[in-house]
């Protein structure tokens, strides 16, 4: 009796070990950072797979805001997701496109009106039917212009404003297939 008492007990010994290096909650790692105070961070875009030159089209965003701050406009560039050539500009693109900075810095305007330009230049456009919610949604109305056959992704983030405070939120892009007309 007293060595089966013994083999449950170092039983026991053994599982707490075990349990006390498990990792109790993995996905802990992987939660965002909670959203500040008049902070605007944009979840998700979506646009048509296939866009045409010259054509009208509808984006609808969803984010997170704490409160309700004012959705100013809302900023895009086409983009090519492949390197064309390796370059200090390659280094500061890549350097951009991991921050939450905005996307028209002097780097930018030289990758995109340069000969290898890799983005199109930065536009613009005002927001429509915001949603205030969790999530909350808005759209804007674009047309594609200035659009290469080998742009693969479109790119957006949002000026906003709450109170006196004016911000930009962080950047998404979703993937996208060029079709030029009369193919």
């Amino acid at each position: 009796m007293k060595s089966v008492a013994k083999l449950v007990y170092l039983f026991g010994i053994v599982a707490l070990i075990f349990c006390s290096c498990a990792e109790i909650e993995p996905t802990f790692k992987f939660r965002k950072m909670p959203i500040a105070s008049g902070e605007l961070r944009l979840l998700s875009m979506q646009v048509a797979e296939t866009i045409g030159e010259d054509l009208p089209y509808e984006v609808v965003f969803t984010f997170e805001a704490m409160g309700e701050p004012r959705i100013r406009r809302v900023c895009f560039r086409w983009l090519s997701g492949k390197a064309s050539l390796p370059s200090p500009s390659l280094y500061c693109y890549s350097w951009e496109a991991q921050t939450d900075k905005g996307i028209d810095s002097a780097c930018t305007r030289w990758l995109a009106e340069g000969p290898y330009a890799e983005s199109s230049p930065l536009f613009c456009a005002n927001v429509e039917n915001i949603q205030y919610g969790r999530p909350g949604q808005f759209t804007a109305k674009i047309r594609a212009q200035n659009v290469e056959q080998f742009y693969n992704e479109l790119e957006a983030y949002a000026e906003y404003q709450h109170g006196e405070d004016s911000g930009i939120s962080n950047k998404i892009s979703t993937r996208i297939r060029v079709e030029k007309l009369g193919q």
